[in-house]
């Protein structure tokens, strides 16, 4: 019946989209002239030089799915790896429905948005962003629902073990070639740029006459140091003599040059293994190959990691390494729990790669204070061993912006450049810019200008706290799915992409979801 409704609605759509009929003009019968066959060795050099054209890239990029691809991709992975069709309409199934759905509704608006910004679009494209924030909270409200509640059955899936690993392998390798056949977008591009400004400055671009108030000083600082660091090892070479240049004398010095996209792609398919080896290493220890093969499928195979948002460019997913590397490293935190000190460690570098894993933080230490206060204090210890460093090295790698004093600039160009309302949070793409009524209301500060005197912010903050105080009873799946909400709500508070993180918290809810186990029925 599942079927038959699929398709009655299908060509319902398919009918109310029909391209009109057209006047026949001509029939034609192909012909085909006799060929000088050049060598063999000349057809291949010449498809060589073809493919390193602009226009061979975008030949080259068609060898991993568009958006349709995903689509179709993401769905058909679901049902093979995540739906268990011996109960059809259990929670569970609707819930993994609605961790794709946020994607699926942004389909094509980067798209819609380079062809037309015509009022009636936006609004569509606002309403996109509106119900994916709709479907976010929905999940996060399931996920605290669900780790005092669990489902009543344990997880089951449709498919056997072989073909979970093979699926999984598959999708993993297909992620991997996304990265490297799709040019590296905006997160990756500036931090790669702002990661050779460090190679030529020793600063990292916090106030950087060039950088500063721009997108190329608004990531967190190990993203810049990774890419330093990439680029020393492919022994890329840095500009030099430009140490001083700005924005202003930009256009006066045209010798300077952009780093190469290769540095980006390979930090992004390292910490892509990452994520994946992260994913099997819990699944496997909590139930076996089964689970370990499934997490990693779902991942994968998910629009959160192969994007989804335009025909050339996306909305998330692999070509960015605010939503690869942070989540990658928060994973590879978590599979680390048993050590408190070094999970502490882990998330601290996680959060100095992306902020928003910081926010976990508190969730972490309330789960650790659950198995005694000296684990509690071993985790805040490896926070800090990794934080103080790093806060010393960011204040000590800065200067202040004209006007700015040290700490403002590092401020401004960071937290400010995401959350200005004035700035990136005008944009039509998320929840927060230019809005009005209800949502103009929570996302107006109550006092100043900062975002965090924001009613959502503040109600956020107070879920951090209720979450630390639930945490210490929660399992491991119930302490993910805390994990998850958290998640959502950095996502949803983010003025700019708003709610297009899914990344941060998807992971997470695949863990809570599928590695909880049955509720013990009453006796």
């Amino acid at each position: 019946m599942g079927l038959v409704a699929a398709t009655i609605a299908l060509g319902l759509l398919a009918a109310h989209w029909a391209i009109p009929a057209r006047p026949l003009t001509e029939i034609t019968s192909p012909t085909f002239p006799p060929i000088a066959w050049p060598s063999t060795m000349s057809g291949l050099h010449a498809m060589d030089d073809h493919l390193k054209r602009p226009t061979g890239h975008e030949r080259l990029a068609r060898m991993v799915p568009d958006q349709a691809g995903v689509f179709w991709i993401a769905l058909i992975v679901l049902l093979a790896a995540g739906i268990d069709f011996s109960r059809p309409f259990h929670p569970r199934n609707l819930d993994l429905l609605a961790t794709q759905a946020i994607a699926w509704v942004l389909w094509d608006v980067l798209t819609l948005f380079e062809e037309t910004q015509a009022p009636v679009f936006l609004s569509y494209i606002r309403t996109m962003f509106t119900i994916a924030v709709v479907i976010s909270l929905w999940l996060a409200g399931r996920a605290v629902w669900l780790r005092f509640r669990p489902y009543t059955d344990a997880w089951r899936p449709a498919t056997g073990e072989r073909a979970l690993v093979a699926i999984a392998v598959g999708v993993s390798i297909l992620s991997l070639a996304t990265v490297f056949l799709r040019a590296p977008d905006d997160s990756s591009y500036f931090s790669n740029l702002g990661g050779q400004r460090l190679r030529e400055r020793a600063l990292l671009p916090y106030g950087d006459p060039l950088l500063t108030g721009t997108p190329g000083a608004a990531y967190a600082p190990v993203l810049y140091l990774l890419h330093a660091g990439m680029q020393a090892v492919l022994q890329t070479p840095a500009n030099q003599g430009f140490d001083d240049l700005s924005l202003a004398t930009l256009r006066e010095h045209p010798g300077y040059l952009e780093p190469p996209t290769i540095d980006s792609q390979l930090l992004i398919a390292l910490f892509q293994l990452v994520a994946i080896g992260s994913l099997a290493w819990i699944g496997w220890r909590w139930q076996g190959a089964s689970l370990a093969a499934a997490l990693v499928a779902l991942y994968c195979a998910s629009a959160a990691v192969l994007g989804v948002g335009g025909s050339r460019e996306s909305l998330m997913g692999m070509t960015f390494v605010s939503h690869v590397i942070p989540p990658a490293l928060t994973l590879l935190a978590f599979a680390l729990m048993g050590d408190p000190l070094v999970g502490g460690i882990g998330l601290a570098f996680a959060a100095w790669t992306g902020f928003y894993p910081a926010f976990f933080a508190p969730i972490w230490m309330g789960w650790h204070w659950g198995r005694g206060w000296r684990e509690a204090a071993l985790f805040v210890l490896g926070f800090a061993l990794f934080s103080v460093p790093m806060l010393a090295f960011v204040l000590l790698a800065s200067r202040p912006a004209p006007g700015l004093s040290l700490v403002a600039t590092i401020v401004r160009d960071t937290f400010g450049h995401h959350t200005d309302l004035a700035g990136y949070g005008s944009s039509p793409f998320g929840l927060w810019g230019q809005a009005t009524g209800v949502v103009a209301f929570f996302g107006t500060p109550l006092v100043g200008h900062s975002p965090f005197a924001a009613p959502f912010f503040l109600l956020f903050l107070a879920y951090l706290l209720w979450a630390c105080w639930s945490a210490r009873t929660a399992t491991l799946p119930g302490l993910a799915l805390l994990t998850a909400a958290a998640g959502v709500g950095a996502t949803v508070w983010k003025v700019h992409a708003t709610a297009t993180y899914i990344a941060w918290f998807y992971p997470f809810l695949l863990l809570g979801f599928l590695g909880m186990t049955a509720r013990p029925s009453k006796t």
